[in-house]
């Protein structure tokens, strides 16, 4: 021990050795950037992928179950030809009865038993799916005009057992909501919006009128203009653009009048105020309106404004607010007797509503389409080609906009419609209308745990051939979906690529350690013979070079890991700042999403943790095999 002080105490660089003091900060420097950099990266990659995920999770499960071609090539399956219903969906198939059962075994009875049992552990979700190609008709009804969307879409059952549904599915907007109100047409329509949704806050408009008997006793400046009699009196303090109106005060007691300058002019019951700017104001309905509305400007609202420092409310229609904000409940503790316009939860269970008439079917779509200005309560139809007895000809299902979703980074996310079971079966009973694979067609969604999915597939498939079934149900997870291999592939081949370029950094890196160990024995030659004359061995002095650039890739990691919590504790800051220097959104939230909130990698962090310091001693094992080489008696001769 008393010789590795001495060492330490001889090598340490000192105000002497400036050179060598200089190198080893910034082999620090260079260290911690590396590393800081790395970090950061793969966090962000890591981040970018688990969210990546998530949502593709959310909207398609990790893991779905669906026929195989011997499934489909079954007398089980081909027997319903014989039937009322010749192409029988896996619901349909579980929902018949036993008399109904062929002279085999149930295929599907058995496959959804196997999941119940399952799901009875607490390990997975499941739902069946039914998916078909349908045109997407949208009327767009607006005031300035009426325009269609029209594009091929797949229709989806609604995935109302998914427990992750409530991660993507985007809550009604106050846009959204003013524009449904403004559609309702009935009485029924009316009473079942603002059942479930409120006013939160709104502005009285300019030039809204009201009695003045409504205000409390008091003083109130105001503008007047009078002709003989009073015409016009607007509450506000100062003139400005209101040419002929003069300065007053409204004063409301017993005996009410208007008092501009000296003069005194007694108030009419039949006088109106109005106002003189918007005033912001709390809105609630009257309830008693509803008897006779048919369309929200038929409704009467109390608007509680304050003016002067008087709160007071006062009676409009709809027609006199501007900038209404309403809020919409969409969780229930069980489920109402009168269901809102919207998709709406019952305890963690999602429900689609019906349309305001109470028959047309609703659907979520993705939230591409509000880009496109499409908004909660529009129209329009799925139009797809059905079979008759003679020929096949166009069919027409109407649908209602029941909401929004976020699909997430998928190709085929953008084009998938969640809509009722009905509508699905539907599309999926016409002989005609175009195929999808068996995979996308019909199948079983099974929802469970990332990290369980691979353990969980491997027990699906064992029970599966206990009961002799596995050759007609393929298992297959998230990570063999058509659409997302490629994309999952691409992130790993990302992950290793800069993985081996983080290597090589630090390598370039340890060089300078290098540099900084080759100057310090350089500059400590003599303190080296000195030490060896004394009884150092060769392995002493070598490993305490080693030790030195070792402790300098330590101390470069931990600070360059310091900072990468850093930056990505605040990376939203950054990446805000990023793009206010250029102008533009750094990173499109398409891909990266909407919040750059990553937390620090750890699989990156122990692998720079453990590299960086090794690879640091490796560095310096040259300048410690040269130090330990040295000829003390030639270097004291000399």
């Amino acid at each position: 021990m008393f010789i590795y002080k001495l060492i330490t105490k001889y090598l340490l660089p000192t105000k002497k050795s400036l050179s060598a003091s200089f190198i080893a900060l910034l082999s620090l420097l260079v260290t911690s950037t590396v590393v800081w950099l790395l970090l950061v990266f793969l966090s962000v990659t890591r981040g970018i992928e688990t969210n990546w995920l998530k949502k593709l999770t959310s909207v398609h499960a990790p893991l779905r179950v669906y026929p195989t071609k011997a499934y489909y090539d079954s007398l089980y399956y081909k027997a319903d030809a014989f039937g009322e219903n010749e192409k029988k969906t896996l619901r349909e198939k579980w929902e018949e009865s036993d008399s109904e059962k062929k002279n085999q075994p149930d295929l599907v009875k058995e496959l959804y038993w196997t999941l119940q049992d399952l799901e009875k552990t607490g390990s997975l979700h499941f739902q069946d799916y039914e998916c078909s190609p349908a045109l997407l008709r949208l009327q767009l009804l607006r005031k300035q005009s009426t325009s269609q969307i029209s594009q091929m879409s797949y229709a989806v059952s609604f995935p109302q057992k998914n427990p992750t549904l409530s991660s993507i599915l985007l809550p009604p907007s106050s846009n959204d909501l003013a524009y449904v109100v403004s559609t309702l047409r009935s009485k029924e329509a009316l009473e079942r919006f603002f059942l479930h949704a409120r006013i939160e806050k709104g502005w009285l408009k300019k030039g809204s009128g009201f009695s003045w008997k409504l205000l409390e006793k008091g003083s109130y400046p105001c503008l007047c203009k009078k002709n003989g009699s009073i015409e016009q009196i607007i509450l506000q303090k100062e003139v400005g653009s209101f040419s002929g109106f003069e300065k007053a005060t409204l004063v409301i007691a017993k005996r009410s009048y208007v008092k501009i300058g000296e003069k005194i002019c007694d108030l009419s019951p039949k006088t109106m105020l109005f106002w003189g700017q918007n005033a912001p104001c709390q809105i609630v309905v009257d309830q008693t309106s509803f008897q006779e509305a048919t369309t929200v400007y038929d409704l009467r609202f109390f608007a509680t404004t304050s003016f002067n420092g008087t709160v007071f409310s006062i009676p409009v229609f709809y027609q006199a607010l501007d900038q209404v904000e309403f809020f919409a409940r969409t969780t229930f503790h069980k489920k109402p007797k009168t269901a809102p316009l919207w998709a709406y939860q019952v305890q963690n269970l999602w429900h689609l509503p019906q349309g305001p008439d109470g028959a047309t079917q609703a659907v979520i779509l993705p939230k591409s389409y509000q880009k496109s200005h499409v908004f909660l309560g529009d129209q329009g139809h799925f139009s797809f080609i059905g079979s008759s007895f003679s020929s096949a000809q166009e069919m027409q299902l109407p649908l209602y906009v029941a909401g929004f979703y976020d699909p997430g980074m998928i190709p085929i996310g953008h084009r998938c419609i969640f809509t009722s079971q009905e509508i699905t079966e539907t599309i999926m009973g016409s002989s005609a209308h175009l195929s999808l694979d068996t995979a996308a067609q019909n199948g079983l969604f099974v929802w469970s745990d990332l990290h369980k999915v691979d353990p969980l597939k491997r027990e699906i498939q064992k029970r599966l051939q206990e009961k002799g079934l596995t050759k007609y149900w393929h298992v297959e997870t998230f990570r063999e979906y058509p659409f997302a291999k490629e994309l999952l592939a691409q992130f790993q081949s990302d992950r290793t690529l800069f993985m081996i370029v983080g290597i090589i950094m630090i390598v370039v890196a340890c060089s300078n350690i290098v540099s900084m160990l080759l100057v310090l024995v350089k500059e400590k030659r003599r303190e080296i013979a000195i030490l060896r004359s004394l009884g150092a061995s060769k392995t002493s002095i070598g490993a305490v070079f080693g030790l030195v650039g070792m402790i300098l890739g330590a101390l470069g990691s931990v600070v360059g890991t310091l900072f990468a919590i850093i930056t990505l504790r605040y990376l939203d800051s950054f990446i805000a700042m990023l793009s206010w220097l250029q102008g533009k959104k750094a990173f499109q939230a398409a891909f990266f999403g909407d919040s750059f909130t990553y937390t620090l990698s750890a699989d990156a962090a122990v692998f720079l943790l453990i590299l960086t310091p090794v690879a640091s001693l490796l560095a310096g094992l040259i300048p410690a095999i040269k130090a330990s080489r040295m000829n003390p008696s030639k270097i004291l001769r000399s």
